[in-house]
């Protein structure tokens, strides 16, 4: 494998949480304790285990190597659980550079639990009932619905005569208002769109046993928020907006979105500049020179040779994932296809 360099910067970060970062507040029950439940508020950046070596470079640069860094067989985590860690580190950065769409919402709250938690309001009954009432459906999650909600409430009621007395005025009046005054990130720079790319951005290309032509495309697909496509769906139109091309599509039946440059024109025009002009920090910055290599032969060649298309093929037919998810290996690929052009 290539030597990798890695270059990070504060928007690039950004717009890596913007696509792989995730702002939760777990709920743990405990055998005892006030509440019987406590909360841990929790921010992490995870990636595939092929980028290991980007992760502990990124632990130590993000957040002054804060948290802990979490490895096991298929994925890699930076995550940080403590609160004065979060208050002090965490949330100034994205205060500076903040993030867009769904993600600064959930910023929003994340940051309105953690200060309340900081400031100990967890610790009386109607501050518990207040953080819980906000931050319980902050992420869409399956284990998470009104029922789950309505368990955890009874149990708490049940064992503290002081959650009875506070219990209709916490529901219907939530003191934790969410503080809009911190403008959510409108502008997209290239150190931005580089973490952004880094994290949810692909390129690649479409092979046919029955044909020798060859499609390729440029995509964003924030993969984590399908359940909550509408959310982001402002992060891509404002990426259309940037480029000037391409199409956002929705596909309602899986609550998914995705941002997608197809026409060659485009991909010259816009990405292939775009490309040049940034740094990836993860496996893609492998990617670059395979695929910039193989649209200059398309668009120059018109693959009307065997050699156009060999050379194609063996640039990256196998460049995403080793072409695990391809229909049929790269050489009984070649077999096929190699005929077919005269």
């Amino acid at each position: 494998m290539n030597t990798r360099l890695f270059k990070f910067s504060p928007w690039w970060l950004t717009g890596f949480t913007q696509a792989d970062g995730s702002f939760i507040i777990l709920i743990k029950k405990q055998p005892q304790g006030k509440f019987l439940y406590r909360f841990v508020p929790t921010f992490e950046l995870s990636q595939g285990i092929h980028d290991l070596e980007l992760m502990q470079a990124l632990h130590t640069y993000a957040f002054g190597g804060v948290g802990r860094l979490v490895i096991n067989r298929d994925r890699v985590s930076i995550v940080v659980t403590s609160v004065k860690e979060i208050v002090t580190v965490v949330l100034p950065h994205f205060e500076k550079y903040p993030l867009m769409g769904g993600k600064f919402v959930s910023y929003l709250i994340f940051r309105k639990v953690v200060l309340a938690i900081n400031d100990n309001h967890h610790l009386t009954a109607k501050g518990f009932l207040d953080i819980l009432n906000l931050c319980y459906f902050m992420n869409n999650t399956s284990t998470r619905n009104p029922e789950s909600l309505k368990l955890i409430l009874d149990t708490i009621k049940s064992s503290s005569p002081e959650f009875s007395s506070v219990y209709n005025e916490a529901t219907n009046s939530n003191t934790l208002m969410l503080d809009f005054s911190q403008k959510m990130n409108t502008s997209i720079t290239l150190e931005y769109l580089a973490g952004l790319i880094d994290g949810d951005g692909s390129f690649g290309f479409n092979f046919s046993t029955t044909t020798s032509r060859i499609t390729s495309f440029f995509q964003v697909t924030p993969a984590r928020l399908r359940r909550a496509a509408n959310d982001d769906y402002i992060v891509l139109i404002a990426l259309m907006e940037y480029f000037g091309c391409g199409e956002v599509k929705k596909y309602t039946n899986k609550d998914a979105c995705v941002f997608r440059i197809h026409s060659y024109k485009n991909l010259l025009e816009k990405i292939q500049p775009l490309l040049l002009s940034i740094h990836l920090n993860t496996v893609k910055q492998l990617y670059v020179e395979p695929t910039l290599k193989a649209w200059e032969i398309i668009t120059k060649n018109r693959v009307k040779s065997n050699a156009d298309l060999e050379e194609i093929v063996n640039l990256v037919y196998n460049m995403n994932r080793g072409g695990l998810k391809r229909k049929v290996d790269k050489v009984t690929f070649l077999s096929i296809i190699l005929k077919l052009v005269r």
